[in-house]
């Protein structure tokens, strides 16, 4: 298992350094600005492929992961990205508030990080993820984006099992998960075979801050799954299973 974690940590030298993605009524561009950069003009969307953790908070004890959803088509509207690893990388989310929350104006933040390759404490290592600029949500008012899986990598759950995916409404723009920003998580699985672009839903029903993010590791490594995903030509997927 170490020398798997120890390959994984060099193909992930790569996987980390592009920008973030995003969706919801406007256009989406692959390559954009890193999220750490200024913010995105009102109804652009921009693809990045790396993604900085919310820091070294505890974990909320109580927090449990919610069961793997490997996505439904039928909760997005939104279009799907183009990638090159083709429809089951492109990444829809759906984000709504939790009930009896009012509603929350700014950034929609969306990441999707390894569940077993640490840092539990800052949302999971960094895949990739995306902003969408000026939204409002509310427990009945979802705002959507899109983003393409492999920008951050070509590293399906086959060989690299769950994801956490998380999200936030950045209220201040200072692109960092605070105290009071509406936030939500769940487990994902995003597979090399599905035959259409998968759809998540978020609830934000946490104000916790940057523990929000935050899961219980799970026990166990990560194994392989069978049948393996197929190598494109030309591809240079990567496995952190064993």
């Amino acid at each position: 298992m170490r020398d798997a974690i120890g390959r994984s940590r060099i193909g992930l030298a790569f996987c980390f350094a592009g920008a973030m993605a995003c969706g919801g009524g406007g256009t989406t561009t692959d390559g954009g600005a890193d999220v750490a950069s200024a913010d995105v003009p009102g109804g652009s969307d921009t693809t990045t492929p790396t993604d900085t953790p919310v820091g070294t908070d505890t974990p909320n004890p109580t927090d449990t992961p919610t069961p793997t959803d490997t996505g439904s088509t039928a909760m997005c509207t939104i279009a799907p990205v183009a990638s090159p690893c083709g429809a089951a990388a492109s990444i829809r989310v759906t984000a709504r508030l939790g009930a009896g929350m009012a509603p929350a104006m700014g950034n929609l933040v969306v990441n999707i990080a390894h569940l077993r390759l640490g840092m539990s404490t800052s949302g999971g290592v960094p895949h990739t993820g995306g902003t969408r600029a000026g939204v409002t949500v509310s427990p009945t008012a979802s705002a959507e984006t899109a983003f393409d899986f492999c920008a951050g990598g070509e590293m399906w759950s086959e060989g690299n099992c769950e994801y956490n995916l998380w999200g936030f409404i950045d209220r201040n723009a200072n692109r960092m998960l605070d105290a009071g920003e509406p936030a939500g998580r769940a487990v994902v699985t995003v597979s090399c075979f599905a035959t259409a672009s998968p759809c998540f839903e978020l609830v934000l029903d946490c104000v916790n801050g940057a523990s929000c993010a935050n899961f219980s590791p799970p026990s166990g490594a990560c194994r392989c799954a069978s049948p393996a995903c197929p190598v494109r030509a030309g591809s240079s997927p990567i496995n952190t299973c064993s």
